[in-house]
């Protein structure tokens, strides 16, 4: 099955108010004429120009996978009046349209900031949420087993070069339809690559500017290196991700996730691996499971356990001063029994080989 991901200009609205065809010439472009608009286009052959780019590259894009079930299809628009009419129109015409080109489910999605009113918007926050929503929209469609394609003709022209990077980064397929061309075309593969040792050493700079502004004063920023700036947009003392940055930190998550590089496995086996305990204190019944699944971990070689502190969080994360070592603490979620701390002795020889494997286990062991 296929999801299509359709970046969306405004282009239609201008066709509409040159067309040749005496009945849309009637139709006011209103949001309460959407469907009356859809339903008129619908009348005319997919190619022809007056039904906008959109639909002339969607109907194209189809063409080439006729052997294939279509799915789900996304459009993201601008944050405007005219962008939210035009997927609306869309969305119409593609839900009622003729076998050949109907989608089970048709999504619009406005992207916030995306419009032409503010320049700084645009380029600080627009960009981010487009690159935001299109990921998360292509993870969820690969999460129901569909494959993904990418038609990054409709828009403004920075929308589609972002949506263009995204699906050569995410490994989906991109496709783009000239003015003056009558079929798509596949983009090439580009030989586009992200440096996933920069990502592992600065992730948690990175995920922290996932989801807040931090002070350029701040030591995680101020230790920053150069090739990292591009990723960065300060302004005024603060700091957020740039539209790039967002597509890094998304393609090296997703890179990460489907392919980790963790550190060397150890010589020891489960059984042969030491768990130690602090004089005088006894390890709580509540984590004998947590322990073994760690001792199966081909990166840990020992664990020490000692009394730790109350936490938040059942399981949560501390970074040793020693590279090679990495402190869990673990609360008893009954309440029950004391909490206490893990502290695993890994095979781990620099901070990105740290960070892998922390990543690592925070996903697959449940921490």
């Amino acid at each position: 099955m296929i999801t299509v991901l359709c970046t969306v200009g405004t282009s239609l609205l201008g066709n509409l108010k040159r067309t040749t065809d005496e009945v849309l010439k009637m139709i006011e472009p209103t949001q309460e004429n959407a469907v009356r608009i859809a339903t008129r286009l619908r009348h005319m052959e997919p190619t022809n120009r007056e039904c906008g780019a959109e639909i002339n590259s969607t109907a194209s894009l189809l063409r080439t996978q006729n052997s294939r079930r279509l799915e789900r299809l996304v459009l993201f628009t601008s944050d405007t009046a005219d962008g939210r009419l035009v997927g609306d129109i869309l969305r119409s015409y593609f839900m009622a349209a003729g076998d050949d080109l109907k989608f089970r489910s048709v999504q619009v999605t406005p992207v916030t900031d995306l419009n032409d009113e503010d320049r700084d918007r645009f380029r600080t926050q627009g960009l981010r949420t487009l690159v935001r929503l299109m990921t998360e929209a292509l993870k969820q469609a690969r999460s129901h087993g569909d494959t993904v394609l990418v038609n990054a003709t409709g828009g403004y022209k920075a929308q589609i070069a972002y949506a263009t990077l995204l699906g050569q980064l995410l490994k989906a397929p991109v496709f783009y339809q000239f003015e003056r061309f009558t079929d798509i075309i596949e983009m090439p593969v580009m030989p586009v690559a992200f440096d996933l040792s920069l990502w592992l050493e600065h992730a948690d700079l990175l995920k922290a500017l996932e989801t807040s502004e931090l002070n350029d004063e701040d030591q995680r920023v101020s230790q920053c290196p150069p090739e990292l700036e591009p990723m960065l947009h300060r302004e005024s003392g603060s700091v957020i991700l740039s539209a790039l940055g967002t597509l890094y930190n998304e393609a090296m998550c997703e890179q990460f996730r489907t392919h980790p590089t963790l550190p060397p496995a150890s010589i020891k086996l489960p059984g042969a691996k030491k768990i130690t305990s602090s004089k005088g204190h006894h390890r709580p019944k509540y984590i004998h499971d947590l322990v073994d699944r760690l001792t199966r971990v081909d990166q840990v070689e020992a664990i020490h356990f000692e009394p730790g502190q109350p936490t938040h969080e059942s399981h949560e994360f501390k970074i040793a001063a020693e590279i090679c070592m990495l402190k869990v603490h673990v609360k008893d979620v009954a309440g029950m029994q004391p909490p206490c701390t893990l502290v695993l002795h890994t095979t781990a020889r620099t901070k990105a080989e740290q960070t892998a494997l922390r990543l690592w286990l925070t996903d697959n062991i449940g921490l």
